[in-house]
This record gives C-alpha cells, sequence and structure tokens, in this order.
C-alpha cells in the first residue's frame, strides 16, 4: 500500500516487523526482498511520489572543502530516490577492491568479491541489465598482462519508483510512506537497541513508528545526517567517531588525453553507441600493487572526424577511431573528507549538512603514473598512442575533475569499531537492531559505479536478516 503521510488523520504509533527509511535501490530491493506473510515492512520515504521544488530543497547544505556541486542538485528527494538520475553504468568491483592494500591507508573490506557474487547475479535482474552472454569480446590485445579490460554492463536505466509503483500499490506486507520525514529516534535504557522513530509530514505533525528491525537507507550524505541528527546514543557507540568520516567520490578527468588505435574495429567493444556494454582500460591488479597505484578505469570517447590526432598516427582522415580519453579513479580514503553538520537549519529544525569532501595530492600522482604507463603499453603493444592533455602533463588534474555524484564510505563497514560504524552485516556497532544499507557502507571504492554493489549488499543483508532470529 502507498500512504501520503501528509493525508493521514490519526497520530497513533505504528508497528512493523523491519522499518526502512529511504526508498532508493537498496531501500526498495530490501522491502521486495523482506516483506512476506510472516514480515511487515514499511518503506519511510522523506519526499513525494514525483519532484517537487519544496521537497528538494530539504536536501540544500553547504560544501565548506573541495568545490562540488549544490547538494539539492547532487541527490534527489522523492520515491526512488536518486534512480531518479542514475545513468546505468553497472560495472562490478574488482577482488583487489577489497584487499587490504599497504599503499592506500585505510583499505580493506571485511568481507571479499566472493561472498558478493551470488548477489550480483540477482542484481541483473533487478536492474535490468542485458544477458552476459551477447556481450562482445575485448578487441585490444596487449602482449603482457600489464593493462586488462573492465566491462560495464548499461541498465536502461531502471528508474525504481517506475517499476516497483504498483508492486507497493498491492501488496499485502509492505506499505510505502511518502512526504515521512524521520527526525529522531528513541533508544532502549541501554542504548542498544532502537525501539523507535518520530516522523513529521509537510505540516510538521509527528507520527512514531516501531519495529523489531530498523534500516537506514538514505543514501551516503544523508545516512550520516541521519545518525548525527536522530539520537546523540550513536555517535557514543562503538565506532560513532566515525560516522560521516571517510566520503569519497569518483573523481573524473575529462579530456585527460587523446588515443588513436591502430584497428578501427576497437570500436566494437569500447564504444558505448555500439551496444548495451562497454570496456574501460585498467591497469591489471598485479601492476597496480607493483606500481603502488589506485584503481582506475580509462573510457575511450570517440572523437568526431576531424578532431584526432596529427595526421600520420594511425587512421585516414574522417575515421572514427580517435579518442577523447576520460578517466574515473578510486578515491584514497580519508578521515578528513566528512559529512557534518552545518550552523543552518531546515524547515523542520534539522541542521542541514555541511559536506567537507577533500581529495588528496598522491590521488592526482597515482593517476597521472597510470595515464605514464597506460601510454608506455600502448605503445609497446603497437595497438595504438596516448598523446596526454597539456594540463594532464603540467599535473593540472584538478581542473580537468568532474564527478559522477558517488556518495560513499560515510558509514563504513569493518571487522571492527576502531575502524568503522558497522560490521561485515551491515550492522551499527554497538547495536543489536540497527542495520545501514547503500554506498555509504563502502571502505573503500574502486573504479566502479557505485549502484550495481550497493543492491546487490541490499540483497545480502536481506538473506542475513531473513536467517536472524527476531528481534522484535
Amino acid at each position: 500500500m502507498i500512504i501520503d503521510g501528509n493525508q493521514l488523520a490519526d497520530e497513533t504509533q505504528r508497528h512493523y516487523d523491519i522499518c526502512i527509511v529511504g526508498s532508493g535501490p537498496a531501500g526498495i530491493t530490501l522491502a521486495r526482498q523482506l516483506a512476506g506473510p510472516n514480515c511487515r515492512v514499511c518503506v519511510l520515504e522523506a519526499g513525494e511520489d514525483k519532484y517537487t521544488e519544496s521537497s528538494q530543497a530539504f536536501y540544500q547544505g553547504d560544501i565548506t572543502a573541495e568545490s562540488y556541486d549544490d547538494l539539492d542538485v547532487a541527490r534527489l528527494r522523492l520515491f526512488g530516490g536518486t534512480s531518479g538520475h542514475w545513468a546505468g553504468y553497472c560495472s562490478t568491483l574488482d577482488p583487489i577492491d577489497f584487499s587490504e592494500r599497504d599503499w592506500i591507508p585505510n583499505s580493506g573490506w571485511p568481507i571479499t568479491l566472493t561472498d558478493l557474487s551470488q548477489h550480483y547475479e540477482k542484481a541483473r535482474d533487478i536492474l535490468d541489465l542485458p544477458d552476459e552472454r551477447v556481450a562482445p569480446q575485448d578487441t585490444l590485445h596487449f602482449t603482457s598482462n600489464a593493462v586488462t579490460s573492465k566491462r560495464w554492463a548499461f541498465s536502461p536505466p531502471t528508474r525504481f519508483a517506475d517499476k516497483y509503483r504498483d508492486w507497493f500499490a498491492s501488496a499485502d506486507n509492505a506499505d510505502l510512506y511518502l512526504n515521512t520525514t524521520v527526525v529522531s529516534f528513541k533508544h532502549s535504557i541501554d542504548g542498544r537497541r532502537v525501539e523507535r522513530l518520530t516522523s513529521l509530514n509537510h505540516d510538521q505533525n509527528a507520527r512514531s513508528f516501531s519495529a523489531g528491525t530498523f534500516i537506514l537507507a538514505c543514501g551516503g550524505i544523508e545516512n550520516p545526517r541521519l545518525l548525527l541528527t536522530g539520537s546523540p546514543v550513536f555517535a557514543k557507540q562503538p565506532g560513532g567517531e566515525h560516522i560521516g568520516r571517510y566520503f569519497m567520490e569518483h573523481p573524473h578527468f575529462l579530456d585527460a588525453g587523446e588515443v588513436a588505435l591502430k584497428r578501427s574495429s576497437a570500436l566494437a567493444s569500447y564504444e558505448r553507441s555500439r551496444g548495451h556494454f562497454l570496456h574501460c582500460l585498467q591497469v591489471s591488479p598485479e601492476w597496480q600493487r607493483q606500481l603502488k597505484l589506485n584503481n582506475m578505469a580509462c573510457e575511450l570517447r570517440a572523437l568526431p572526424p576531424g578532431e584526432k590526432l596529427p595526421a600520420g598516427i594511425y587512421g585516414a582522415s574522417g575515421e572514427r577511431h580517435h579518442f577523447s580519453l576520460v578517466t574515473m579513479i578510486e578515491q584514497t580514503p580519508n578521515r578528513a573528507s566528512r559529512v557534518t553538520l552545518s550552523d543552518r537549519k531546515d524547515a523542520n529544525g534539522i541542521p542541514r549538512v555541511d559536506l567537507q569532501w577533500r581529495t588528496n595530492q598522491g590521488d592526482y600522482e597515482s593517476c597521472m603514473a597510470s595515464l605514464k604507463f597506460l601510454s608506455t603499453q600502448l605503445g609497446r603493444s603497437d595497438i595504438g598512442r596516448l598523446r596526454l592533455s597539456r594540463k594532464t602533463i603540467e599535473g593540472r588534474l584538478h581542473e580537468l575533475k568532474y564527478w559522477g555524484h558517488h556518495h560513499m564510505g560515510t558509514t563504513r563497514m569493518s571487522s571492527s569499531p576502531k575502524t568503522g560504524v558497522t560490521d561485515a552485516n551491515c550492522r551499527l556497532h554497538g547495536t543489536e537492531n540497527f542495520y545501514i544499507a547503500g554506498s555509504s557502507l563502502y571502505p573503500t571504492v574502486g573504479c566502479a559505479n557505485p549502484t550495481f554493489t550497493l543492491v546487490a549488499l541490499a540483497l545480502r543483508l536481506a538473506d542475513h536478516l531473513r536467517v536472524t532470529p527476531s528481534l522484535a
């Protein structure tokens, strides 16, 4: 059932087996997996069914470190969450991304790629990904294992509100509440259990929800905000000092260089417009370890005729196998890069977000080293040539920086509360019945867009909760 919180007249407390805060890809995936005859689920969405400026205004905030898009532009506050402007890029994280790497401080997940593999497979259907069996083969063959190909598949993209609105409308054991903004949490006396939460509608009428299990699934910016504003208990729990820290993005560097490939047939797998898959170039894990590099993916975007490397470098006039090089790099986890609270408040009297995103020089240097290494390997394998842009050569990559609106890392999972906020099963350290979902869980971020992985993590969390004794 879909319920408009603005239209509810009664203020009685409502009880569910599981209460999910947030209706983006993670929250909707969890609701559909968990709702059933023996499990009543509610999903609380602060926004409306469609975009409105009045609702979106609650996502305004401050940016006090590196430049970034306005926070009410970088995410969406409505049913379906930020899937509403998702571009559909899907690739798994790599095995090395889960590893503790001595050259990347604060790296290492408490789980491995193997722990997510079966859930990635199930996530493919949720995200409407094309059949892998028809994916084109890599068409660039290097003479060593120094460079590999990383493949993306493309969702249409799936808009979760459009795909699952009818499911919620007819569900017997799942209720979606719109216009229901969570503002506070009530804990048990010992602080280990969340007993209920309080929400407001647009008229600031309060309503409370109790549940056996609570899951926070509001994204990498709003998850820490709710933990920091919803109750002082969260910050006092083991691991609470990490809430909001280690905010990571995927810096993209546009026009980092130009590539000319020797064979135009490479376009079949390296140009997205040819189908539902895309290959990107990547320094192999072995060489990432040897050279102590962050992970990075290089997308080749075909230049139109006339915009190509000088004559004499692969390709007659008018041929489209000259490319602009766009890189997406892995950001090193940085404790000082964080989501904290502003002195300003929203219309409900709740502190707004203050985003203090910080990269470090080492990330730029890793990108430079990777590009130079790639250039060498293209030439040695007689595949093509890479010419770095002047800004890249001069070390001015920051002037080419763009970002993917990928908000990650602010409630990182860890094997110990000394290094993170949740355990390997996404449960908040120090609590018995409070879980986190979404990309805020990522201890490191690799060079894959986050949606595919966060859906896989939600599926894994749902499996865990199905076999966990009821906490109601």
